[in-house]
């Protein structure tokens, strides 16, 4: 099973916030007690790639071109059996645009969504 982890990138400060909540959805399945069975899951993270280490302050840019993101993003979602979104900002005022993609591509290829939402 592959699962999309789509949510709010940013730089500086949050950027952490935005990594924290990824790995603490993949270690909390890691983790689960040994007497439930696993499925095995492929965890699909856009920030899997090393993206954030070179994130600008707003999270608008990188090393990574942009087009090369949306594409590597969409095929992500295309591929994804799941779709967990987080539609948490983490007090920053940029909206959501590029998870809003996300979602629109799950919604149209009838992907599954567990939205995460404070």
């Amino acid at each position: 099973m592959k699962v999309y982890l789509a949510g709010y990138i940013t730089g500086g400060e949050n950027l952490n916030k935005c990594i924290e909540w990824r790995r603490k959805i993949r270690n909390h399945y890691d983790n689960w007690k040994d007497s439930h069975e696993r499925y095995p899951i492929c965890w699909l993270d856009p920030l899997n790639s090393g993206e954030g280490d070179n994130i600008s302050h707003d999270g608008l840019k990188s090393k990574v071109p942009p087009h090369a993101i949306v594409h590597k993003d969409y095929r992500c979602v295309e591929i994804s059996d799941l779709i967990v979104v987080n539609m948490d900002t983490f007090g920053c005022n940029r909206p959501l645009k590029g998870t809003i993609c996300e979602l629109s591509w799950a919604w149209d290829k009838k992907i599954p969504i567990v939205m995460i939402y404070k």
